[in-house]
């Protein structure tokens, strides 16, 4: 009898430690940190797109010569070298190397090329490329980073917090775009210039 209660006993503790360990393992599937290989894509993607704003922002600081050209460069300087440093600072947290895979190489190519024909501009024209990048790329980038955003699990709020404030970083800086875009549009207009349409 003895030996048939402590045999009964171990069963029921067998079973309850096995319950135990499928509650815990279906409760890690509902919390903690998103997938690492999945995040160090999109990680990369920001990073080599705060890269392309940053060396475009350099660029226009260098070659225009219209203040509202220069300003919006210089606010796209400070905010992409913010938002990269959160960026490369949440790839440390996560134990992910950016540095092993050369920011390039998650660059969009219609960004790269787009850089590439801004840099052969001046004057006028490059001031007029330069916002119209802006706008094309924050257009693009708000879709992006939206996608990500959505696409984020709940169980990781470090991840979809950042991705919620870059969006909404990346809509004001298209904002700014727009109107930089618009100001330049109406300065040059044949009408502006004393002249017939």
């Amino acid at each position: 009898m003895t030996t048939t209660r402590i045999l009964g006993a171990a069963g029921l503790a067998l079973a309850l430690l096995a319950g135990g360990t499928a509650l815990a393992t279906g409760n890690q599937a509902q919390t903690g940190d998103m997938d690492n290989a999945q995040l160090r894509d999109w990680l990369g993607k920001l990073h080599a797109g705060n890269q392309h704003e940053i060396q475009g922002a350099r660029l226009a600081s260098q070659k225009s010569t219209d203040p509202q050209v220069k300003q919006l460069a210089q606010h796209m300087l400070s905010e992409h070298t913010q938002m990269d440093q959160q960026v490369l600072a949440l790839a440390k947290q996560r134990g992910i190397d950016l540095s092993s895979k050369p920011a390039a190489s998650w660059a969009d190519a219609k960004q790269q090329a787009a850089m590439e024909k801004l840099k052969a501009e001046s004057g006028a024209d490059f001031d007029r490329g330069y916002a119209e990048m802006m706008v094309s790329d924050h257009q693009d980038d708000v879709k992006d980073v939206t996608r990500m955003r959505d696409q984020a699990p709940d169980r990781d709020p470090t991840v979809k917090k950042l991705l919620a404030d870059t969006k909404d970083r990346m809509q004001h800086h298209l904002d700014m775009a727009f109107s930089t875009r618009s100001a330049l549009n109406e300065q040059q207009s044949p009408t502006r210039q004393g002249r017939r349409p």
